[in-house]
């Protein structure tokens, strides 16, 4: 019987709907306008009800009987036998007690559920206890109620704490970004102070090479010069030879010269014979002695050459021990040049130590950057397909408000008890789209931290763990989205089944 009964109530709701749909459809065909309220589909659809259709005294195929138009008391089958004082002693307490429309909606529930139509005592009992039902279902939908707005509560007491461990976030996110702008301004300044060294060292090597290159033509000059004095030393001593020899060959001659003079003197008496000899002799001694003058003239020229000669020596000399001294500073220098060029050498190599450390240590930056970047990216994807589900579930959202809409509109048409039930769901459903609305904001608060954890660059721990946690916020939130969306169906499937059991009394009255 039970299930008979369910099966029952689901067709009359199914037909309800039915009808409904068919009604709206009617209205738009005929006026090319929707219907602009339920109470605009209500009222076409009791005129289609109550119109005398030809088999209006048929038998239904879902086993209802047909009734014709007229009040709710006209259709009770004792009606006819009671006396004028009982009618309007009977419509009086229906009256004074119950709406007209929930009279017809509680006579509509009578036949379905009895398989019959009613009296008029049978009616004022079921009338009555159909009000003690509906009041104790208003009172378990109030619980209900009470129940999800105490959930709310929670949920926004939750989204706020997520809020604002969402700020902290974005607060620790910044000092992030600052302590990583602050490594780059250090590595930039490192960068610019090795260029800077690498630019001495450029201009203190081009400095060495040059000073080399004059060293280099001083010492060509001093070799060139020294060679210079060499061929006039020799020429020096060569010339020194030839005097020394035309000295030794004069004294010989002078030698000679007084030998002869002796010997001439002593043979003066002697034989007139050498007088010829003689005569020779001093033809012999003129020719020697005019030799022995050009001889005497070319000593002396020789003598001022080699004055001048010994004269541009000293000079040569002076000039080259003047060099000397230069050379020396300059070797000195070149000493200190070359301490120095060391110094900054192994200063520049121990800075290339530390650039290359920077550099390992920006290259394994570079690579944890990758490797979160990549773990960003394949959050990115998954707070995409969160936002897609979030999406999808705000659609389901959408229709099934849509389709509490259509079917509280009816309920408000038929019973005045729901109509403060409607409300506070309607209020309910205002603070679920508020509770959507800041999931939304929170979700777009995390697109953008994830965007800004995208450009986020530095080896950090704590930072990975925020993402983690940020991880796990987003889980925390879908799990409660998805228990906020758990909660909704169950209200829906309990309004659900309030709407059959209005239904089912109203199959019920029919009969």
């Amino acid at each position: 019987m039970a299930a008979n009964g369910n099966s029952v109530v689901c067709d009359s709701y199914d037909r309800t709907v039915e009808k409904t749909r068919l009604v709206r459809n009617v209205i738009t065909a005929f006026t090319g306008n929707p219907p602009k309220d339920y109470q605009h589909i209500h009222g076409v659809k009791t005129v289609i009800e109550n119109y005398p259709h030809p088999n209006i005294h048929s038998v239904h195929s879902s086993h209802t009987i047909p009734v014709g138009p007229g009040d709710v008391w006209e259709k009770m089958t004792d009606w006819d036998q009671l006396t004028p004082a009982e009618q309007n002693s009977n419509k009086n307490f229906l009256l004074e007690r119950f709406a007209v429309d929930d009279l017809e909606l509680a006579y509509d529930e009578y036949y379905p559920k009895f398989g019959k139509l009613p009296t008029v005592h049978d009616y004022r009992v079921f009338i009555l206890n159909w009000e003690a039902q509906m009041k104790q279902d208003l009172e378990t939908k109030d619980d209900s109620i009470h129940q999800l707005s105490n959930r709310e509560s929670n949920l926004r007491l939750a989204l706020d704490h997520t809020v604002m461990h969402s700020v902290n976030q974005q607060g620790q996110i910044n000092n992030l970004l600052s302590d990583n702008q602050s490594l780059n301004d250090e590595v930039t300044l490192v960068t610019n102070q090795r260029n800077q060294l690498s630019n001495d060292n450029r201009e203190l090597k081009d400095d060495n090479r040059q000073l080399k290159s004059d060293n280099s033509n001083k010492d060509k000059s001093l070799a060139q010069q020294v060679r210079v004095n060499s061929y006039l030393r020799r020429d020096v001593a060569a010339s020194q030879t030839t005097i020394e020899q035309r000295n030794a060959l004069c004294s010989e001659l002078k030698t000679k010269t007084k030998q002869l003079c002796k010997t001439v003197d002593g043979l003066k008496t002697e034989n007139t014979d050498l007088k010829t000899e003689n005569t020779d002799l001093k033809t012999e001694n003129t020719d020697l002695k005019t030799e022995n003058t050009q001889k005497d003239s070319t000593i002396s020229e020789l003598q001022t050459e080699t004055t001048q000669l010994r004269t541009e020596n000293t000079q040569l000399q002076t000039e080259n021990t003047q060099k000397d001294s230069t050379i020396s500073e300059l070797q000195s220098e070149n000493t200190q040049k070359d301490s120095t060029i060391s110094e900054l050498q192994s200063e520049n190599t121990q800075k290339d130590s530390t650039i290359s450390e920077l550099q390992t240590e920006t290259t394994q930056l570079q690579t944890e950057n990758t490797q979160l970047q990549t773990e960003n990216t394949q959050k990115d994807s998954k707070i995409k397909n969160l936002n897609s589900e979030t999406k999808n579930l705000k659609k389901d959202n959408i229709l099934l408000y849509q389709k509490l809409e259509e079917t509280t509109e009816i309920c408000e048409q038929k019973d005045r008890q729901l109509r403060i039930q409607k409300i506070k769901v309607d209020d309910l459903q205002y603070q679920m789209s508020e509770t959507g609305d800041r999931i939304a904001r929170l979700e777009k608060v995390n697109e953008d931290k994830c965007d800004e954890i995208n450009r986020l660059i530095g080896n950090n721990d704590e930072q990975a763990e925020h993402i983690r946690e940020q991880n796990n916020t987003i889980d925390d939130l879908r799990h409660r989205l998805q228990e906020q969306e758990s909660i909704n169906r169950d209200l829906y499937s309990q309004i659900a089944e309030l709407r059959q059991l209005v239904l089912a009394q109203i199959g019920a009255a029919e009969e």
